[in-house]
C-alpha cells in the first residue's frame, strides 16, 4: 500500500491560520507490512526511524493498538521551511491508521482530528482535501470548505536555512521585502511569508515565472526558487 500526501501553504495573504493551499510537492509512504516492531526507512535528517517518528506517532493516537509495520518514507518536502512537512505526516498518520485499522473515516473526519492536533486547518485540511481551502474552527469544532483556485503559479523561495514554527516571525527572514519589489516588478500578483517561513511564496503568471527568476539571480539571492502548481487532489492511497 503507498499513501500519498501533498505539501501546503498557509497563512495566504489575510488568510493567517484559516487559508491554505495544497502544493505539488508529495510525501510518499510505502507500506512495506507487518513487523515487530514499527520501523520508519527515510533520509529526512535526524528525525525519528521508529514508533516515535510523527507519522507513527499520529496513527497511534488513532488506534493505540495497531500493529507495527515497516515503513519506507520518500518526501520532496523541505523539512522546518513552512511547506507543510508536519502537517503532511500528520496526515499520512491519520491515512495509514484509517487503512490499517478499517476505520472508513470521512474526510470530514479526518480534518477534524487533524486540526485537534495541529489546532488549526490552514494546513492540514487543503493536505486532505486538495486545492484551495478556507477553514476556522466553530463552535468547538473545525469546518473546512474548498474554493476556487487562482489561476496562477505558486514561485517558491525556498532558504537553505529553516525556521521553526514557535521561533518565527518575520524579521527572521531578511528576504521577504526585496521578493515582494521583484515580485511585483514583474507582474506578481502578491507575496506572502508561507506558513512560518522561511519559504516565501510569490503568485504570478507562468509567462512571468523566468523574468521573475532571472531577478532573483541577478539580486545574488541565494536560496531555491521553485515553480510549483496547486494539487487538486489531497491524501490519496493506491
Amino acid at each position: 500500500m503507498q499513501i500519498i500526501v501533498p505539501a501546503s501553504s498557509a497563512n495566504l495573504g489575510p488568510g493567517f491560520d484559516s487559508i491554505g493551499v495544497a502544493l505539488s510537492l508529495l510525501l510518499t509512504v510505502d507500506v512495506l507490512g507487518p513487523a515487530t516492531s514499527w520501523q520508519v526507512d527515510h533520509q529526512l535528517a535526524d528525525l525519528p526511524h521508529d514508533e516515535s517518528n510523527l507519522i507513527v506517532q499520529t496513527a497511534r493516537q488513532l488506534v493505540p493498538d495497531l500493529t507495527p509495520h515497516h515503513l519506507a518514507v520518500q518526501s520532496d518536502i523541505p523539512v522546518a521551511h513552512g511547506l507543510g512537512s508536519s502537517s503532511s505526516a500528520i496526515v499520512a498518520g491519520i491515512e495509514l491508521a484509517n487503512q490499517l485499522g478499517a476505520l472508513h473515516l470521512s474526510n470530514e473526519q479526518k480534518v477534524a482530528f487533524a486540526c485537534q492536533l495541529e489546532g488549526h486547518p490552514d494546513n492540514v485540511a487543503p493536505t486532505i482535501l486538495g486545492g484551495l481551502v478556507i477553514g476556522t474552527e466553530v463552535n468547538g469544532g473545525f469546518a473546512a470548505v474548498k474554493a476556487p483556485l487562482p489561476p496562477y503559479l505558486f514561485a517558491a523561495y525556498i532558504p537553505a536555512y529553516n525556521v521553526k514554527t514557535k521561533e518565527a516571525r518575520a524579521h527572521l527572514v531578511p528576504e521577504l521585502t526585496q521578493l515582494r519589489e521583484l515580485g511585483h516588478r514583474c507582474g506578481a500578483l502578491a507575496t506572502y511569508l508561507s506558513g512560518a517561513g522561511p519559504t516565501v511564496m510569490t503568485l504570478l503568471k507562468e509567462a512571468d515565472f523566468p523574468a521573475f527568476q532571472a531577478a532573483i539571480t541577478q539580486a545574488g539571492l541565494p536560496g531555491r526558487l521553485v515553480p510549483l502548481t496547486p494539487h487538486p487532489t489531497g491524501v490519496t492511497v493506491s
